[in-house]
């Protein structure tokens, strides 16, 4: 076999997969059994099948290895210490993290050896100044809150907890201030920490001259570009490069080592170094860039790679490049197995494998000469077909200009910038003024670049969103893309064995291509598929999401049309004069909760937006969700706020041409055959109007999927719920599921109202820990004097209720 080590990998990260997806002994136990008793078998029938056998023998290692490893992962600190005030002696263990008022880092406890997760909020900017002389290594004591992190409290959500635990992590300590906290200095010993130390103020220090030679607008940009400082770019800029699919020239990766090696031989070369001493050189010089930019998986992964590679052009073997990739990613993942769950990683390994195995391929069925054309066509083509997949699994959203995008941009970054970078940064060193003359070239690329990245961003048709696929599918998908390759590939071989003279062209194209079409027909059904991944199947979904404080619902009818219904708020308490305490990418439930969750839906359009009423809580979140998914039409209560949110909300309808629709009680909406709405409140008004008390104009509306009834209600009180009872049929009505008005306000929910609505099952959405004290107790009770089924967003998570016509049934995120 050619390649066995690569061979090897597949069955080791097979075993870890198994055990890593699937926690229970018992099929662990089963699993190794079998592994046993296959590898006696095979090592008995004969000679042909000891390479399988060596193959189930190492699957047999990586799940005993795996197992053991993630067992050890655990926590020695007691549960019962949770939300405990407590003494911590350990040493900083990561690089520190400052972001406006907010410190965070690692430390490494003395008393138990573990791993925490450290927060600091400053109180003064002198405070600030004083965090930034700490470096990793120091020694620590502080006195905090062991706090145990966060999960995830909504379906498809970003898991903090479980992001955390895959780094050794399992407990936060959060303090305020620096009055409770000592710090002492590294003094020199022997230690990886004190070595890593200096390796971090190596790179501030090159982080420090980037500032002196790079303007303002283009450093963030360059130092994410060259040392990997990616929380230095501006979170706007980098969104920008998101979208269109670039931000992997902003991740240390083999793009960055390729480029730096070949400088490094090219400057050896000029200093009259033999070719056996550049390679040894570039080899030494590697493990200082991989520490210097980050380490981060990609980084690593390829500069083991670079390293193998440059061992075997010394030996003659440069061919074993699978093999190096192989063995690169086997030593990571004996060193670290929990590499194989990072993303970084998992996009470095498969879009290099990818590349390794298609390129020459593909390179074949492109009809240009030019080699150089052809080669980036090739690249280009290849990296965006391997990255796809994991792209839309984890960002949900993939730009139709891509591939233009990396087509036109990547030369000008690895050929111009990166490289002219490095040289500019270096001689800055020697004499800065040499440093600026080289960056006055270099930010003329960037504004070119800059230029270009915002005018595709333009086009926002292109941008599409889709559902995050099952880990089926996308296995899958690499199967049917390497037979559609690959069968091409063997036709065109094959063509000069076919007859040349034909009559019928299309019967002959057809024959000559039959294999090769099938495979390719599947592949374009499974991108379908993907798009559209629910689409024969009409059941109806309402997200009650956690937002907070807040109300967020997701309406996904039968057949698809989507409804939201607020979008949360994040209130904000910094004040102008405390600017050092705003935050660089600050949390905003909009961009870090409703729309991600949206686009892991798979939610191409908002068919309609309601705006139940005008409160921040309710409508803070709705600028990021205009701005990120394409919004048809948007109903509000006609009424107007005098606050800058509003003001946003409706200058963004008026720049993308969204129609706004003043709702009034008694109107209807037909959504889908499935699916109506009947508004119930506010009353009908001739003009729209400024109104400062927003709750009691809230809109509520009557929710009909099949069979199934579902009350919305706002923010209302029980003057309202009264006046809206006055113009009801005064026959009793009853409803599924009642959405309970003002997160559970004693205001709200009188024993009338329910006596009329008489629902099964109340929804409470709500904040964790609120600062109101929702829900009301009385409230509460008088729910459950009526039997009623009670969930709650803050003891349960995000609410789901799947209706058909059979009925509804309820899933929540956290038990309770």
């Amino acid at each position: 076999m050619k390649n066995p080590i690569l061979c090897f990998v597949i069955t080791w990260i097979i075993g870890a997969t198994i055990v890593f997806s699937n926690q229970s002994k018992s099929m662990l136990f089963c699993i190794l059994v079998l592994c046993v008793v296959f590898i006696f078998f095979l090592w008995k029938v004969g000679r042909t099948y000891k390479l399988f056998s060596i193959c189930t023998l190492i699957l047999l290692c990586s799940i005993i290895y795996h197992h053991w490893y993630d067992t050890k992962n655990d926590s020695s600190i007691d549960p019962n210490w949770a939300e405990s005030e407590v003494k911590v002696h350990g040493t900083i263990h990561s690089t520190i993290k400052i972001d406006g008022d907010q410190v965070s880092f690692d430390i490494k406890t003395d008393q138990l050896n573990e791993k925490l997760k450290v927060f600091i909020k400053l109180n003064t900017i002198d405070e600030k100044n004083t965090v930034k002389m700490w470096g990793r290594g120091d020694s620590i004591v502080l006195i905090g809150v062991l706090k145990e992190p966060s999960v995830a409290r909504n379906f498809g959500a970003f898991d903090y907890r479980k992001y955390l635990y895959y780094q050794h992590i399992h407990w936060i300590l959060s303090a305020k201030g620096l009055d409770n906290v000592q710090v002492t200095p590294v003094s020199f010993q022997f230690t990886l920490s004190y070595f890593l130390s200096w390796t971090d103020k190596i790179r501030d220090f090159l982080a420090n001259q980037s500032t002196l030679i790079f303007s303002e607008s283009h450093q963030g940009f360059m130092l994410s570009l060259l040392l990997g400082l990616r929380n230095e770019f501006d979170p706007v800029e980098f969104e920008q490069f998101s979208q269109i699919g670039l931000t992997h020239i902003l991740a240390i990766s083999g793009l960055h080592v390729a480029v730096f090696l070949t400088c490094c031989m090219y400057v050896l070369k000029l200093l009259g170094f033999t070719k056996e001493k550049q390679i040894y050189c570039c080899m030494c010089i590697i493990p200082f860039y991989i520490l210097i930019t980050g380490a981060a998986p990609s980084v690593v992964r390829a500069g083991l790679m670079a390293m193998f590679g440059l061992y075997a052009l010394k030996k003659g073997r440069s061919k074993d490049v699978l093999n190096f990739v192989g063995f690169a990613v086997l030593i990571m993942l004996i060193w670290n197995p929990y590499y194989l769950v990072n993303v970084s990683f998992q996009l470095s390994v498969i879009v290099t494998l990818l590349l390794i195995l298609l390129v020459p391929m593909i390179s074949k069925l492109i009809p240009i000469s030019s080699t150089l054309l052809n080669g980036t066509l090739s690249v280009t083509i290849t990296a965006q077909l391997a990255s796809f997949p994991l792209t839309i699994f984890y960002f949900n959203q993939f730009s139709l200009l891509s591939w233009l995008a990396n087509l036109l941009l990547v030369p000008i970054v690895s050929i111009i910038i990166l490289p002219l970078g490095l040289a500019a940064l270096i001689l800055s060193l020697i004499y800065t003024k040499i440093g600026l003359l080289i960056t006055y070239v270099i930010e003329i690329c960037i504004d070119i670049l800059f230029w270009f990245v915002h005018s595709m961003n333009t086009y926002s048709k292109f941008n599409t969103i889709w559902a995050s696929p099952t880990i089926e599918f996308i296995f899958l998908y690499y199967i049917v893309l390497w037979m559609s390759v690959w069968t091409l590939h063997i036709t065109i071989r094959k063509d000069k064995f076919l007859p040349e003279v034909v009559q019928d062209r299309w019967t002959v194209f057809i024959k000559k291509y039959k294999i090769a079409i099938y495979f390719n027909i599947m592949f374009l059904l499974l991108g379908l598929f993907f798009y559209f991944p629910n689409f024969y199947d009409k059941t109806g979904l309402v997200r009650f999401i956690d937002v907070g404080q807040g109300d967020s619902i997701v309406i996904q009818t039968p057949n698809k049309k989507v409804i939201l219904v607020d979008g949360g708020g994040t209130f904000s308490f910094t004040k102008s004069d405390n600017e050092w305490r705003i935050r660089k990418d600050p949390y905003e439930v909009g961009k870090d909760v409703v729309v991600p969750i949206l686009k892991k839906q798979g939610v191409h359009e908002i068919d309609y937006l309601i705006m139940s009423h005008l409160d921040i809580d309710h409508i803070g979140g709705l600028i990021a969700t205009i701005e990120k998914i394409p919004v048809n039409h948007i109903i509000f209560n006609g009424t107007l706020k005098n606050n800058e949110t509003v003001q946003q909300i409706f200058n963004l309808a008026y720049e993308k041409r969204i129609p706004l629709y003043k709702v009034e009680a008694g109107e209807f909406l037909k959504l889908d055959k499935y699916t109506t709405i009947h508004f119930l409140h506010p009353p009908e008004v001739e003009e729209v109007y400024l109104e400062k008390e927003q709750n009691e104009q809230s809109i509520v509306f009557l929710l009909k999927i099949y069979q199934t009834k579902l009350l919305f209600t706002g923010d209302i009180d029980q003057v309202t719920e009264r006046a809206i009872l006055n113009r009801m049929n005064p026959y009793q009505t009853e409803v599924d599921i009642l959405k309970v008005a003002h997160h559970g306000s004693k205001s709200s929910s009188s024993t009338e109202w329910l006596n009329y609505w008489q629902p099964k099952a109340a929804m409470i959405s709500v904040g964790n820990n609120n600062l109101y004290g929702h829900p009301h107790h009385d409230v509460l009770m008088n729910l459950e004097n009526y039997n009623l089924d009670i969930y709650r967003t803050d003891k349960q998570g995000e609410i789901q209720i799947e209706i058909d016509d059979r009925g509804w049934d309820v899933t929540t995120k956290l038990k309770y």
